[in-house]
């Protein structure tokens, strides 16, 4: 902000000249000491989402792929085939995640996974 020459405000006659001249300034001078910054927020990963599950979920993604850009009904076949074993095995898996962590003794664990599965 010191850096910064404010005598053309002073001299300056002309209001719309004046007001661009500081609005550039303190953006430039927000902008170098606080820049934008993006940043990709992601939840966090299902506790019952395991490596067999990912693979499958790599899998079924490759087929629907391949069904979209190939009009095969060996490729459609497939893909339902490898969606629907994914999706039986993510229930198993949660029901599984479900019933160990719920039929624990700790009654705090029990009411924290609770409130983290929004019930």
């Amino acid at each position: 902000v010191s850096e910064i020459e404010w005598d053309v405000v002073t001299s300056s006659t002309d209001v719309d000249y004046i007001v661009k001249f500081v609005t550039d300034n303190i953006t430039r001078v927000f902008d170098e000491c606080a820049p934008i910054v993006r940043k990709r927020v992601t939840r966090k990963r299902s506790p019952w989402i395991n490596d067999e599950i990912k693979g499958l979920i790599k899998e079924k993604n490759r087929l629907r792929d391949l069904c979209l850009t190939k009009n095969n009904t060996f490729i459609k076949e497939a893909y339902i085939i490898s969606r629907n074993k994914l999706n039986s095995m993510v229930r198993e898996a949660k029901k599984k995640y479900f019933t160990a962590v719920l039929d624990c003794k700790d009654s705090k664990n029990f009411w924290s996974t609770l409130r983290k599965a929004g019930v």
